[in-house]
């Protein structure tokens, strides 16, 4: 199960590092902690480094993932004065998806 390795403040940008096992349910709790993270450190861009996660997800993990984070995000901006938010996912295949399938659906969901 994947889990928060550290995290750390660098020009602005809050840096996490995730390793272990991908499982839908860790990646939500993972979610909400980077958004805590957020909050506490008062920024609004996010690396996640995931090069240390191992799984291939399905599609449907995919959708789930990028629905459950659209859905938080909305709900984030409702509570918070800090806008919107920008995460950026760095990782490989299996896990990283090169057709950008969960951009797609936050995307089509409104997130930019």
């Amino acid at each position: 199960m994947a889990r928060l390795l550290k995290y750390e403040m660098k020009k602005g940008c809050l840096i996490v590092q995730l390793a272990g096992d991908f499982a839908l349910d860790e990646a939500y709790d993972r979610f909400l902690e980077m958004l805590n993270l957020v909050d506490t450190h008062n920024t609004k861009k996010v690396l996640v480094d995931c090069l240390q996660v191992k799984g291939t997800p399905s599609v449907t993990e995919r959708f789930s993932y990028a629905k459950f984070c659209v859905d938080e995000l909305w709900k984030h901006a409702q509570t918070t004065k800090l806008g919107e938010l920008q995460f950026a996912y760095v990782g490989v295949e299996p896990l990283i998806d090169k057709d950008e399938f969960g951009q797609m659906v936050a995307t089509n969901r409104g997130i930019t």
